[in-house]
């Protein structure tokens, strides 16, 4: 359903406990975010919870906007810039979401008065040091998934960064947003070639359609599964055809072969897909895998 402004028009809104004014667009499966023009710049609190949304973008100049309740969607991306449509959002509320880069975060730093973020349930969550990066990123945030932050915190975050390997860290986002920038399509899942290659592997050895299933909704959901997880599917372990290689990210990912065997995977899976257990959610995840961005330089976080 779009949200159009008849449907703002139309939609409850009304003064909730902390004496603001809400709009409730609760569960209407909008897709895009859009029209919000004729809200008149009159509400505090915008709740948009249980849709289907993509992208956090497309605001106008909102100036009384303090809160953004948006959990339950597929948000994968964010506005470069927001504070120039929402400068004095406070509260912003993405648990249960598709965000998978630590790059999105860094656009999250433009607002300056953002004091509760909520990200819970997004794979950005599992990174290593998501916490640390988040709170050294946006210092006007006390509380991140519904967890205060502490002095500890800031000091932790403080000593991470000055080191090397948070040099290191910092400089592999940058990376990300690079690539995520001149591929504005991509909803945030970012390969390298040899976990590409995995993950092709991965799929031929797929032998029910459950396991096709899981894999493909872990890639559009922005999660690449490690080694564990492709062992649990069925689908990890040492491929007898050729040596495995470590994938670019470090972790020991198994049953990645050279990129000559993967190319042959490639032709196999192209010419035919009566070999895969399922031929939609194969193929659906095949071009999931095809259409992910290549890391340039460095590994994703």
């Amino acid at each position: 359903m779009r949200l159009t402004a008849e449907l703002i028009s139309a939609s409850r809104i009304f003064l909730n406990p902390a004496l603001e004014r809400e709009i409730d667009l609760r569960g209407r499966r909008i897709p895009v975010i859009e029209n919000l023009g004729a809200l008149r710049d009159q509400i505090d609190v915008l709740d948009v919870t249980d849709n289907e949304i993509e992208r956090l973008e497309n605001f106008p100049k909102l100036l009384r906007l303090k809160w953004i309740l948006a959990s339950n969607n597929r948000i994968s991306r964010l506005h470069d810039n927001l504070f120039s449509s929402l400068p004095n959002l406070r509260v912003l509320v993405l648990a249960n979401n598709r965000i998978s880069m630590l790059s999105e975060i860094d656009k999250l730093a433009c607002l300056k008065h953002l004091e509760v973020l909520n990200l819970e349930d997004n794979p950005v969550q599992k990174r290593e040091h998501y916490r640390l990066y988040v709170v050294h990123h946006l210092p006007s945030v006390n509380l991140l998934d519904l967890d205060r932050v502490r002095r500890k915190d800031r000091l932790a975050a403080e000593e991470m960064f000055a080191s090397s390997a948070g040099r290191e860290m910092l400089q592999g986002v940058r990376n990300q947003a690079e690539v995520m920038a001149v591929d504005d399509a991509n909803a945030g899942l970012v390969l390298s070639t040899t976990q590409k290659a995995a993950l092709q592997r991965a799929l031929m050895a797929a032998t029910t359609q459950a396991e096709v299933d899981r894999l493909d909704k872990m890639l559009r959901a922005g999660v690449v599964p490690d080694a564990a997880t492709l062992v649990a599917l069925g689908l990890g372990g040492e491929d007898e055809t050729g040596p495995t290689v470590e994938p670019a990210n470090g972790s020991d990912m198994e049953g990645v072969t050279t990129q000559s065997e993967a190319t042959k995977d490639d032709a196999v899976m192209s010419d035919s897909n009566e070999n895969m257990p399922g031929t939609v959610g194969a193929t659906a995840a095949v071009d999931v895998i095809a259409n992910a961005t290549e890391e340039p330089s460095a590994p994703p976080l």
